[in-house]
């Protein structure tokens, strides 16, 4: 039987999301939290953008706010932090030298943690502030709205 003879296949079919019915949404889109991020960049330049988390790392990259590469991995060892992101950085077909914007969030950005990218890209590390693109400044610790960065990436990527 060649591929011509195949049934196309249907997809599958999922259940709506409880919380999809209480907010009358009849759409969602899933976006992987790399792209979400990227999507929440500043919108000059090449951005990388670092996750750190206690137990996992992740990192994207975009220029002129177009998402390029996104990746993660299990280890949140400095060196290894360091080589995710020159990794991705050299899917995204850039160097550290071309990177504008080194922007941070999760809940372990710690300078020896991010000491070798920064020294890598000679960027200074800055919260992610996923609130720009809203034209909203909200008062409080720019490491904690940083934490909105994935979230309101996603609603962007949505048209939200």
């Amino acid at each position: 039987m060649d591929s011509s003879d195949r049934k196309p296949r249907s997809s599958p079919t999922w259940p709506r999301p409880r919380w999809s019915a209480r907010t009358r949404a009849d759409r969602y889109t899933v976006v992987e939290s790399t792209r979400a991020v990227a999507i929440a960049s500043p919108t000059d330049g090449v951005s990388l953008v670092v996750g750190a988390y206690e137990r996992h790392t992740e990192v994207a990259v975009a220029r002129d706010g177009v998402y390029l590469f996104g990746t993660h991995g299990p280890s949140t060892a400095p060196a290894d932090t360091a080589y995710f992101a020159l990794a991705a950085l050299q899917q995204a077909g850039a160097a550290g030298p071309d990177v504008d914007h080194l922007l941070v969030y999760g809940d372990d950005v710690t300078d020896q943690r991010l000491e070798l990218v920064v020294e890598f890209v000679g960027v200074r590390r800055s919260p992610l502030d996923p609130f720009a693109h809203f034209g909203r400044r909200p008062s409080a610790d720019p490491a904690e709205l940083a934490a909105f960065g994935p979230v309101l990436g996603a609603a962007l990527d949505a048209g939200l």
